[in-house]
């Protein structure tokens, strides 16, 4: 970075072209003509450019404006979006969808996604193929609330100016400028970035400049990854056209034009489930055997050709086409919403071993946990093969910082899929959500770079930056595995807290629709254990045999709730079952435990013990713990506010014998959702007050949330839930954070219409001086949806501080994760 680098305040104008070259970061960069060169309209400098307005783009240019930089976000498409946009129509998912307990995503992409939900009608928003307008204009907005953030749609950069780096720390080449076209005014401006954010998938800007970059699967040799073909190829994953269709309330007939693709059968349509007739389908993809860039077009029209074929058999020759009388095709996507293309190298490459290992890095600064999803080349057209294979990863992995930034170009950072992963780790990060909180770290990061005067790989490379990073992603809401609260400035690390009640880990009681899962593999239940004498375990059970059986229990100690592997047995008790009906079935334990996760588990040793261990209901019309599968894919999960026998800070896994892990060897535990009924005796209390101030926001190794006790009534403005903070001394507040639970079990396609039900609704939030029996009320909110709340206070003399809930969204308990306080400026 150029001496004495700092951040560009307020807004800056554009600014008439001038015709000759200029000193951009204090090199000197002269123009290059083209053939047909375009004489520039504006020209304008910015502390960072992010070229591409999908989600990777809009958190990174919002993240970077929160944090003081000018910033400008240019979007080649008349709205927000990328491929979650209304122009094509892909639901945004990531790694909150396949079975894993609090994955959500969260930052500046929940809160992009609790505004929608408290505001778009209708249980289908944001599904593949459904009408989504508003959800366009809700980026719009979100951006342009940003005061030091300009957004310029129908504007794509053409054009990139670079000079040697003259920095000497192994790059190349920097930016010295971007021009960009808006169509729609014929404008032509001159953008004079610090730093770069390429989020545009193809990686175009990234492209001009030569940075390199792969396109297609790497051989098996290269990253060791077993999944990988023996030799490398030009193979990518294809791309998808959506369609949505609407009941005309008549019968309306189908003739399909003569180009459109027969499919008369259903072997035609083989592995590929049509039922939903009103909007789809991901897999209407094709042209992962051709250029995904230089072949867009011919990609579109034979797309076009499949969506047409396809709704010519659900109308015509479907065995479901009775259902579809009605219903006429209302919109045909003409966007190909591309899965894959460039790939450019950063100084690290995420691979498939990092992902199915789940390694742990040092400069990490996002996450994933979409499985690794690989489909045929040649997508539909390719009827006899599966469109997809998605393995079930055996956690949440993490990205470096290393991987999302160009090698060579020094101020050029990356977002979304064109970051530096091989082909097989890309079938996990590629998808939208976790291209998101990608997005928000580099934009912090380009921030940050700037303040300190130091390059992307300076940053990586140097452990008080990589932490202040992390650090600062944390505060903004965002998840890292294993990294906490370590914030010197928040005053209520060091604070005690207490509440009006807290709630203990339920003793489950068996609702209608339960179902009893055989111990022919294991079968394991983790819990957060508070610590002290557990005397007993009770196992709800059922035996369908006609003699008596035994089963042994292995009570088992694990660093975190996902952890089936690293684990310290403690004792092995047994009981003995009579045959009949459903029984809670006692193992004693008595043993003096220390505060943490254990886990019980069962069965895998006797294929033939007619047994089996009864699994907590599952919503209507959802799958849950036994993965009821459509094309082998597990359903999608239900919300732990809506089954009441599945609590906080509990994870099912059951061990798959014919799955393969790592290195391809056999076996893995696979999360499932739901939770094999337990009851502990005496019970567990994970969920008290202290656990706002752990410095970590959802459960992994504890609860790390506060409940109020459901005995003590829903929170009301005559009888509220309280959390209070007690500093120690007097301190003079600036600013209070709170974090929410905003049920991070919850998975994307769940998030229908309405706010969180577990979401805090109304609270106030009061301060009591040294000595004082009065509280000064700071703030009183009302109708509050979002997860994650920043309230500027007025210099107030505090010695506590008190959060009084009033009202949630629907929850009958108050359910807050973290509170942070930090002192007024002197």
């Amino acid at each position: 970075m150029a001496a004495g680098s700092r951040l560009v305040r307020g807004r800056v104008g554009l600014r008439p072209a001038s015709a000759t070259g200029s000193q951009i970061m204090g090199v000197s960069a002269q123009r290059v003509p083209a053939a047909g060169t375009l004489a520039v309209t504006y020209e304008q400098p910015c502390d960072v450019l992010v070229v591409g307005g999908g989600l990777g783009g809009i958190c990174a240019a919002i993240a970077a404006a929160r944090h003081g930089a000018q910033v400008v976000l240019i979007q080649d498409r008349p709205v927000l979006g990328g491929n979650s946009s209304s122009e094509i129509r892909v639901a945004p998912v990531g790694a909150d969808v396949h079975r894993f307990r609090s994955a959500r995503e969260t930052g500046i992409i929940e809160e992009l996604c609790l505004e929608a939900r408290a505001r778009i009608h209708g249980e289908e928003h944001l599904r593949n193929g459904e009408p989504n307008p508003l959800w366009d204009l809700i980026l719009k907005e979100k951006v342009e609330a940003e005061p030091t953030l300009q957004l310029f749609l129908n504007c794509r950069g053409v054009d990139v100016e670079t000079a040697p780096d003259l920095d000497g720390a192994g790059y190349t080449t920097r930016i010295a400028a971007v021009l960009a076209i808006q169509t729609s005014t014929e404008k032509v401006f001159r953008f004079q970035p610090r730093l770069v954010v390429d989020a545009t998938g193809d990686g175009s800007v990234a492209f001009r400049t030569g940075a390199p970059y792969r396109m297609g699967r790497e051989g098996r040799r290269e990253f060791n990854e077993w999944r990988a073909p023996e030799e490398p190829d030009q193979e990518i994953l294809g791309s998808t056209m959506m369609f949505a269709a609407r009941d005309a309330g008549r019968p309306v007939p189908f003739t399909p034009p003569p180009w459109a693709h027969k499919l008369p059968t259903e072997e035609s349509l083989a592995f590929r489930v049509h039922r939903r007739i009103s909007s789809g389908y991901w897999w209407i993809e094709w042209g992962g055997h051709l250029d995904a860039i230089g072949d867009n077009e011919a990609i579109r029209d034979e797309l076009t050709r499949a969506i047409l074929g396809v709704w010519d058999h659900i109308k015509n020759y479907c065995v479901h086409k009775d259902e579809a009388a009605n219903f006429y095709l209302d919109w045909v996507g003409q966007i190909p919403g591309k899965r894959e293309s460039r790939r450019f190298e950063g100084d690290y490459m995420l691979t498939q071993r990092d992902v199915e290992e789940r390694r742990a890095f040092p400069d990490q600064v996002a996450y994933g946990g979409w499985p690794i999803d690989l489909h045929p080349s040649r997508g539909i057209l390719e009827s006899r093969t599966p469109p997809a294979e998605q393995p079930q990863l055996p956690g949440l992995y993490s990205i470096p910082f290393r991987c999302l930034y160009s090698r060579t170009v020094a101020n050029l950072l990356l977002a979304g899929r064109n970051v530096s992963v091989s082909h097989m780790a890309f079938g996990s990060t590629r998808v939208q959500k976790t291209g998101s909180v990608m997005g928000q770290a580099v934009g912090t990061a380009a921030t940050l770079c700037i303040a300190t005067d130091v390059t992307p790989r300076q940053l990586a490379a140097t452990p008080t930056h990589r932490a202040r990073l992390q650090q600062t992603l944390l505060r903004d809401g965002c998840h890292l595995i294993g990294v906490h609260n370590e914030d010197p400035a928040d005053l209520a690390r060091s604070a005690t807290a207490t509440a009006s009640s807290e709630a203990t880990l339920a003793q489950l009681v068996p609702s209608e629709g339960t179902i009893a899962l055989p111990l022919t593999s294991s079968r394991a239940q983790a819990f957060v254990w508070s610590g002290g004498r557990l005397d007993e375990v009770m196992l709800l059970l059922e035996h369908t045999g006609t003699a008596p059986a035994q089963v042994r229990l292995l009570l088992k100690r694990s660093c975190h709730l996902q952890d089936f592997e690293s684990c310290t047995p403690l004792v092995s008790p047994v009981a003995e079952l009579a045959p009949g009906a459903r029984t809670w079935v006692p193992f004693p334990v008595r043993q003096d435990l220390a505060p943490g996760c254990y886990f019980v588990q069962l069965g895998g040793d006797d294929a033939t013990l007619p047994v089996g261990w009864v699994r907590s209901a599952e919503a209507p019309g959802v799958g849950g713990t036994s993965g009821r599968r459509t094309l082998g894919l597990p359903a999608h999960a239900v919300a732990s506010l809506l089954r009441p026998e599945e609590p906080v800070a509990t994870q099912a896994a059951e061990w798959a014998a014919d799955a393969r892990g790592v290195d391809g060897h056999p076996g893995l535990w696979h999360m499932s959702r739901g939770v094999l009924l337990f009851r502990l005796s005496p019970t567990s209390r994970p969920y008290g007050p202290t656990n706002v101030l752990s410095g970590a926001t959802r459960p992994v190794s504890a609860a790390n949330v506060w409940i109020s006790d459901p005995d003590a009534g829903a929170p009301s403005p005559a009888h509220p839930q309280w959390l209070e903070l007690d500093f120690g001394r007097t301190a003079r507040l600036g600013q209070v954070e709170l974090t929410f639970d905003s049920d991070l079990d919850l998975g994307f396609f769940e998030l229908t219409e309405g706010a969180v039900p577990t979401v805090v609704r109304d609270y106030r939030l009061l301060a009591q001086q040294e000595d004082s029996t009065t509280w000064q009320e700071l703030v009183a909110e009302t109708g509050n949806f979002q997860r994650r709340r920043v309230h500027p206070v007025a210099n107030p003399r505090a010695r506590r501080l008190r959060l009084e809930v009033t009202a949630t969204n629907g929850a009958p308990v108050a359910r807050v994760v973290e509170v942070r306080a930090y002192p007024a400026a002197p």
